[in-house]
């Protein structure tokens, strides 16, 4: 005689067809107006890149620092300056924990430390006009891990310049008759 209770058929849920949360794929009705061909705005660059990457030295306005990629914490930015003065030695993510709870014991002492699942190494090539704007300059990283050798993650790290359309100071003075004594305007980037 066993131990064992006898087995008894489960009737599992069935899934949809599309399980993923996000896709490229519209679904749904979605209506904003006349249906239009016209592409969204994109970044442009008519003078070329600001900004200057040279191995792992950034150089922007003034700025300059150097990153890594680190396997298991995500990017690592170092001896960051403005105009020559150390602003930071480094910025980085440490650590991410995740607490957990529940009804066990086991279950309420549950905590994951994020590091070491390799958090960075999970970093994956970025999409042109996706994640990064057409005109970023993307950069290959490589992982030594969970594998014999390095491999090489291509397009996994971009830079580019935001620009966010919004002007970093606007005022204008009214005479209170409709008219203006003066306006003032600063572009929303810094020269």
């Amino acid at each position: 005689r066993s131990p064992c209770p006898p087995r008894t058929a489960v009737q599992l849920v069935p899934h949809p067809e599309e399980t993923l949360f996000s896709s490229f794929v519209p679904r749904g009705e979605f209506n904003a107006g006349p249906p239009s061909d016209a592409h969204g705005a994109k970044v442009c660059e008519p003078q070329g890149h600001r900004y200057a990457v040279r191995g792992n030295l950034v150089e922007y306005s003034g700025w300059s620092l150097a990153f890594r990629l680190r396997t298991s914490s995500g990017l690592q930015l170092f001896d960051v300056r403005f105009n020559g003065a150390r602003v930071a030695y480094e910025v980085s993510v440490q650590e991410a924990i995740a607490f957990y709870g529940g009804h066990s014991p086991a279950a309420m002492q549950t905590k994951y430390i994020d590091i070491g699942w390799g958090m960075g190494s999970v970093n994956h090539e970025l999409a042109p006009g996706v994640d990064c704007p057409e005109t970023a300059t993307f950069l290959d990283a490589h992982h030594h891990y969970d594998a014999d050798s390095p491999v090489r993650y291509p397009r996994a790290i971009c830079v580019f310049e935001l620009p966010t359309g919004v002007p970093l100071r606007r005022h204008f003075d009214s005479d209170f008759r409709g008219g203006s004594a003066f306006y003032a305007g600063l572009e929303g980037h810094a020269r």
